[in-house]
């Protein structure tokens, strides 16, 4: 029963409380039994509060011990001391923690995006205009972008193995409409051009979440991301609403500022020391930088220009005057410009002139080759993908897209599968789904993927139905062969091991086996022995007819003269040849198969036949078995 006691307390909470007596209650002790297991995780469960504390910085008493040790420590350094370090300067450091990086003082004023960089918006994309090398490689990757597919599906956790996930059918299929079409004005597969080109020129991804009238999302719309400028706060990282986190410039001037939550800047490579990505382009930009002058150097070869092709030289000896020079050079000028077949024909000089070619000879192709494999490595792809097959051949092609697949498509479709789940999360409120793409695969190996498989069968983790299922190919006779292993005596079953009354069998025929070895000590001796006894073969011969010989009714009794049925002497005679041929040849003892047999027997008698290493251990153990079945 609950009990209410009145609580006087002190004289200045008497006067707070207007002299009303508080009310304490005593509430009954329950007894509460917890595990352990329960209690630890209780403990180890942490407090996680929302919020963070400010920054603490070293007080004054700390810094007083460091002066009197000559060092940051307790105890003090009498010689060469570390020293201490410089006290900081205060209002430097703001009060939630130091700063990210060391950013210019002003950076948020009216400074146009990426001016505190090495190179400019308009300088990445116009260098990846112009070197025809990166607009190969940027045409692969829309190549590729048009093969895939999204998928949206339930989180793992959500579903069990056999669940029905159709309940998810009408949710999964509006979200797979709102993407066929993010902007509303553009298809996935060209909206996701647009995004991967800024990826790849400038790595500023700019997406504009527009939201309905009632609060959400209508489209997304993919902005030019050289117009957005990432804005900091005093340490140095993105401001948190109701502050801006980014401003746009148009026309070199401010337009507008973006919340955290109206835009989804997006970067391949999130640097520390700047809010800024790195590009590819921006990553080869001097390798970039000697193909165009490699390029306008070609270009001037074949084009005309101030540089003659060449130079003729005269001797001391021709006594030439000028005039007569200038005629001859015009002259010959005049032959031959414009005019390929006369070029194309020997030109014989007069004596005492001497041509001096101006042309470097070598157009340097394997420069040009260089740097375009510099810049196929840096976009993921290989040469092959930019059909330059100089040393290619079709055993390295399937290999050469599994290349592709790790250092291209697989990174892009997990950017993008996460970035998509992301805005499900963040601006639909949906929990439920992940997304995912599809149609853009690794191709396996097949031989080592069969030699997988291969292991797995011989070792009994998967039959052989399973593995042909696994490596699309055809199941003989549609047969379901269950797993197996394979033993120096043959092929066990798995099935067989986990029958209970085949165990039993199988321990009762090996402990018969071990039973007859002790009875009979010779039955495994040395080949006098077998001397002494010959004729066995032709006596076991009529054993399973119902015929003995002296021979075995002197040893045998009453029931041991029981005969098998008339249905199975040709099978018991089958199995003993098929062992005496084992035996002979040296060879493990095979698994007998028949269907007449009882799979019983079958069992104890491959069981017990491992015991036997002779032709008469043989006889013997089938006439054992014979007297203990049919008896």
């Amino acid at each position: 029963m609950t009990n209410y006691k009145k609580h006087s307390g002190n004289r200045n909470n008497r006067s707070k409380q207007h002299n009303k007596p508080a009310l304490v209650v005593d509430k009954p002790e329950v007894p509460q039994v917890v595990s352990a297991p329960q209690v630890a995780s209780a403990r180890r469960k942490p407090n996680i509060r929302p919020g963070a504390t400010n920054f603490t910085p070293v007080n004054d008493k700390v810094m007083q011990q460091m002066w009197a040790n000559m060092a940051p420590q307790t105890n003090g350094t009498p010689f060469y001391a570390p020293g201490v370090p410089i006290r900081p300067v205060p209002g430097i450091t703001p009060e939630q923690g130091p700063r990210q990086y060391q950013y210019e003082i002003g950076y948020n004023i009216g400074q146009l995006p990426r001016a505190t960089e090495d190179y400019s918006f308009d300088e990445l994309r116009t260098l990846a205009k112009t070197f025809d090398a990166i607009q190969l490689c940027l045409q692969v990757w829309y190549d590729y972008l048009s093969k895939l597919e999204l998928v949206i599906e339930p989180r793992p956790e959500l579903i069990d193995e056999d669940m029905d996930i159709s309940e998810y059918s009408a949710d999964i299929q509006y979200y797979k409409d709102f993407f066929a079409y993010p902007d509303k004005e553009h298809d996935l597969h060209s909206w996701m051009q647009m995004a991967v080109r800024d990826q790849l020129e400038i790595d500023a991804l700019a997406i504009f979440v527009r939201k309905n009238r009632a609060g959400g999302v209508y489209s997304l719309d993919i902005l030019d991301g050289a117009t957005v400028k990432p804005l900091i706060d005093d340490r140095g990282r993105m401001p948190q609403p109701p502050f801006p986190a980014y401003e746009q410039f148009v026309y070199g001037v401010p337009a507008c500022f973006l919340l955290s939550d109206d835009l989804l800047y997006v970067k391949e490579v999130t640097r520390s020391d700047s809010e800024y990505g790195m590009s590819r382009v921006e990553k080869v930009i001097l390798k970039i930088n000697m193909a165009l002058r490699k390029m306008s150097k070609d270009l001037a070869r074949f084009t005309d220009g101030s540089i003659p092709a060449g130079i003729v030289e005269q001797d001391m000896d021709v006594q030439w005057t000028a005039e007569e020079v200038e005629d001859y050079e015009a002259q010959l000028n005049d032959n031959l410009a414009g005019n390929d077949a006369v070029r194309a024909r020997i030109k014989i000089m007069p004596r005492g002139f001497k041509y001096k070619s101006t042309d470097d000879p070598d157009v340097h192709i394997d420069l040009d080759l260089y740097i375009i494999n510099i810049i196929a490595a840096d976009f993921g792809l290989t040469m092959d993908e930019l059909a330059i097959t100089n040393n290619s051949n079709k055993s390295v092609g399937q290999s050469q897209e599994n290349v592709v697949y790790r250092r291209a498509m697989a990174p892009l479709m997990n950017r993008y599968a996460k970035l998509f789940t992301q805005i499900l999360v963040k601006y639909f409120k949906e929990n439920r789904f992940i997304a995912k793409w599809k149609g853009f695969e690794e191709h396996e190996d097949f031989n080592v993927k069969s030699q997988a498989f291969a292991t797995l069968t011989t070792a009994g983790i998967q039959s052989p139905t399973q593995a042909a299922r696994a490596l699309n190919l055809s199941v003989y006779n549609d047969v379901e062969i269950p797993p197996f292993v394979q033993t120096k005596t043959g092929i066990q079953f798995l099935e067989d091991f986990a029958d209970p009354q085949i165990r039993k069998a199988q321990m009762d025929a090996q402990l018969a086996g071990f039973q007859m070895a002790k009875e009979n000590p010779g039955a495994n001796g040395s080949q006098d022995s077998q001397d002494k006894q010959g004729g066995g073969e032709e006596q076991a011969d009529g054993e399973f007819d119902g015929q003995s010989t002296k021979s075995s009714e002197s040893t045998l009794n009453a029931k041991n003269r029981a005969s098998v049925p008339e249905d199975l002497s040709d099978e018991y005679r089958r199995w003993r040849a098929v062992v005496l041929n084992d035996i002979k040849a040296g060879k493990p003892i095979r698994q007998f198969v028949s269907n007449a047999i009882p799979s019983m027997t079958l069992a104890m008698g491959h069981l017990g036949l491992q015991q036997c290493q002779t032709p008469e251990a043989v006889k013997q153990f089938f006439n054992a078995m014979r007297t203990q079945v049919y008896a």
